[in-house]
């Protein structure tokens, strides 16, 4: 069973003051220079709202547009139940089960445990330049070794040729305990590193496009025969 609560939060680049959100769909047009052109609330069938908007600044003596910038925050979370959270086999569940062997889940509280992911993306829009900066995690009832946490940052440039980079971290990515050495159990983990760049030719009704990505698996000491570079 699977549930979610989602909160979606837009803020504005733009002159003070915005108008008052409603339930029903309403729209508030200002058009003073440096303000806020419009500002929309939306709520679909299932209670969700999403809020909207956008700043165009306009000057006053040329009546020149310029470029629209927006920010907009969004903030997930959840809860779930996950019944194998160390994707163990059969052979190690009945053997948890029973309380044997126990030197083999040295931390495990559990097989199956509570789980509350969690998430915000931020998006910056300024002409032609997209920004993305993302957190995400996931934590666990009991076994709280299992945390973990991620986040990246990325840039796209929209135009003729586009261009879109990618950094990706995440610091620590546990697996399950594991071992190379007979009776000595522990919990592996690894970090990664990974940046990936694309470039699109958007010019014929066919748009050619190339990506690269490469990164790296950091794993703990004891682990370190795993430790690799990955490209894609």
């Amino acid at each position: 069973m699977k549930r979610a609560v989602q909160t979606v939060l837009i803020l504005i680049m733009a002159g003070s003051g915005s108008p008052a959100m409603q339930d029903s769909v309403s729209t508030a047009s200002r058009h003073d220079a440096n303000a806020i052109d419009s500002l929309t609330v939306r709520q679909d069938s299932t209670g969700q709202r999403d809020v909207s908007g956008e700043s165009a600044m306009t000057s006053a003596k040329s009546g020149k547009k310029k470029h629209k910038r927006s920010v907009q925050l969004e903030i997930y979370s959840g809860a779930l139940y996950d019944n194998n959270i160390y994707r163990y086999g059969r052979e190690y569940i009945d053997a948890f089960s029973q309380g044997q062997r126990m030197y083999r889940y040295p931390d495990v509280k559990s097989i199956g445990d509570a789980v509350i992911p969690l998430g915000a993306l931020m998006t910056l829009d300024v002409g032609r330049l997209t920004a993305h900066l993302t957190a995400s995690g996931k934590l666990y009832g009991t076994n709280s070794q299992m945390n973990r946490f991620d986040w990246s940052a990325e840039l796209e440039l929209h135009g003729r040729v586009s261009v879109h980079a990618l950094y990706q971290q995440t610091p620590y990515h546990p697996i399950r305990p594991s071992s190379i050495i007979p009776y000595l159990y522990e919990m592996m983990w690894y970090k990664r590193d990974k940046g990936t760049v694309a470039v699109q030719l958007n010019k014929w009704n066919i748009t050619p496009f190339i990506e690269a990505a490469l990164g790296y698996d950091d794993y703990n000491h004891t682990f370190d025969y795993w430790d690799a570079w990955f490209y894609e």
